[in-house]
């Protein structure tokens, strides 16, 4: 990333658990990632569903029904998918000046010391993202043995990703790290997934066999964002080799494998081809509308305990 950088916030969002969420009460993660971050001159925030509500972005954090919950992913279902996700991160970008950062991270930094280490020099790992786009997410996995048909619905592959070969098997971009740039560019694509995540249908598992027959577990918000960028690849929106960086569980930096590339195939000029843009043409602009006046509230402090 080679624009000039004035400010870096960190923000995150956590559990607290009764009386105000379903979850586990992290508070204490929180707390020692926000001393992590401020001891580095950062900017910090911290996200929570009573402070989702607040902003009227409750839709974000409701609670589905038991029969969608996740044997990988406990608890997800509690808290909306997390289709919250891209909205902090808009949320968070509006406050910030031009080309400023806003990098997003999972909380749980006691449970998973990789999220930790990224944490401990922000500029190395700012750094370490490489200058692919205005917009990063790191790739999951060195190999691919993690690819997109495995952790999606049928729903989401057929219509979000367009059923390509190269859709299904691109490699699995992990949501728990995001660096996102203050721009158009970047600001467009969190869009894009905030309004696809508001969609059920595109948000919830699939209960009837609905999926690829690689499929293995669904991943929501995760997928969602994954195809997109398939999509804006193949569409020529995005770099061919995005996004080819990827950090591991033990944050330890790597250079995946890039042999889904093979499968690339440019769909712009196929009979009956939508793009991506003028196919969700709806739901952007209301993920647009959407976003008017919740982003451009400040976050709530943090009340005390009793409140509700």
């Amino acid at each position: 990333m080679q624009a000039m950088i004035t400010r870096i916030k960190v923000i995150t969002f956590h559990t607290e658990g009764f009386p105000h969420d379903d979850g586990l009460p992290l508070d204490q993660s929180m707390e020692d990632l926000k001393a992590l971050v401020l001891s580095q001159g950062c900017e910090f925030e911290a996200y929570t569903p009573r402070k989702l509500r607040a902003l009227g972005a409750e839709d974000l954090v409701q609670r589905y029904d038991d029969k969608y919950a996740l044997p990988k992913n406990p608890g997800l279902h509690t808290i909306g998918m997390c289709a919250w996700k891209p909205f902090v991160l808009l949320h968070a970008l509006q406050s910030m000046n031009k080309n400023d950062l806003v990098i997003y991270t999972d909380a749980n930094i006691g449970k998973y010391p990789g999220l930790r280490v990224a944490m401990e020099n922000i500029p190395e790992f700012v750094a370490g993202t490489g200058d692919v786009h205005d917009f990063f997410v790191g790739r999951e996995c060195e190999d691919q043995r993690r690819k997109v048909a495995q952790h999606a619905s049928g729903r989401q592959i057929v219509e979000i990703g367009g059923n390509t070969v190269f859709s299904c098997n691109f490699p699995m971009h992990i949501v728990n790290r995001i660096v996102s740039r203050n721009t158009p560019a970047a600001k467009e694509i969190l869009l894009y997934w905030l309004a696809l995540c508001k969609v059920q249908k595109f948000i919830l598992p699939p209960l009837v066999g609905d999926h690829h027959e690689e499929y293995r577990w669904f991943c929501p918000e995760q997928s969602v964002l994954n195809l997109i960028l398939a999509n804006l690849i193949e569409e020529g929106q995005l770099p061919y080799y995005y996004s080819t960086i990827g950090f591991d569980r033990a944050g330890r930096r790597f250079v995946g494998d890039n042999s889904h590339l093979s499968c690339i195939s440019a769909p712009i000029g196929r009979p009956h081809y939508i793009p991506f843009r003028q196919r969700f043409a709806k739901e952007i602009a209301e993920a647009e509308l959407y976003t008017v006046t919740r982003t451009a509230q400040p976050l709530p402090v943090d009340g005390a305990k009793k409140a509700a």
